[in-house]
């Protein structure tokens, strides 16, 4: 498994991470109000466990589906050339939605408009109007949804190449 690139490249991540939090000193540049009187390394402890309980979800996911067959993905995928080059501009994609995101944030003068609320882990210091609240999740479901969704298909993807149909051994479902 240590020999996979993707597992390598998260490695790579993680310990850059750790040594980001490391030089960070006292505390980490976000506004996290409620570990501000936190060591660094103890909001890294706190990362860590969140990705323990992410782990241990998976696991539980694993554990109810384990006796249904699998899926043959692979049959769904397009040509690797093809794959290669939607990877690398839904990627592109990805990262000018976030720039954006934090443009409108800060013209229209709320925390930059991303993937996750603000707040939802450490809470945040500024006060989240309805507002608020309703432009994230329009962006969002806009820009990471209704966006990509239609791209697909107008690139010729069925649902169930997206796989947002499963059929397993000939049953289909949903």
């Amino acid at each position: 498994m240590l020999r996979q690139r993707n597992v390598q490249a998260a490695i790579v991540v993680w310990i850059a991470s750790v040594v980001f939090v490391v030089l960070a000193g006292r505390t980490l540049p976000f506004d996290w109000p409620h570990m501000t009187s936190m060591a660094s390394s103890y909001q890294l402890m706190s990362a860590h466990a969140q990705i323990l309980w992410a782990l241990f979800l998976i696991a539980v996911i694993v554990f109810v589906t384990r006796g249904r067959p699998v899926a043959d993905l692979a049959a769904r995928a397009p040509a690797p050339e093809v794959n290669r080059a939607e990877l690398l501009v839904m990627v592109a994609y990805a990262i000018v939605a976030q720039v954006v995101g934090v443009g409108l944030g800060r013209l229209v003068g709320i925390y930059p408009v991303s993937l996750h609320f603000p707040g939802t882990v450490f809470g945040i210091s500024t006060q989240v109007s309805v507002r608020d609240v309703y432009a994230w999740v329009a962006y969002n479901f806009v820009v990471y949804a209704v966006i990509p969704y239609a791209a697909f298909r107008a690139r010729g993807y069925s649902n169930e190449a997206l796989s947002l149909k499963s059929s397993v051994a000939g049953r289909t479902c949903c």
